[in-house]
């Protein structure tokens, strides 16, 4: 596995995403933290490093999403996808 990033997918990333997280949608301003580019799908689940695969995210949301795909829906014991910035809504 590789996780290098050039420097020219990072900045059509942050382009893309103008400077806010595509989770929470909070922009980078005046924020003490700057924002991560980030595997949508983890290359530890053959995740690529492609620029449909990264997003930008905070330092919470990428954190609270760590490497999952998904989980258990407790109501009805179904695997669900997590939240995906662009495909979901």
């Amino acid at each position: 596995m590789s996780s290098y990033i050039s420097a020219e997918l990072r900045r059509q990333v942050r382009e893309r995403a103008k400077n806010c997280c595509e989770y929470c949608r909070l922009n980078e301003a005046g924020n003490y933290l700057t924002r991560e580019v980030n595997h949508i799908i983890s290359e530890n689940h053959r995740g690529e490093i492609t620029l449909d695969n990264l997003c930008l995210s905070c330092f919470d949301c990428n954190r609270y999403k760590g490497s999952h795909v998904g989980s258990i829906d407790l109501e009805t014991d179904l695997f669900v996808s997590l939240f995906h910035p662009r495909k979901m809504h």
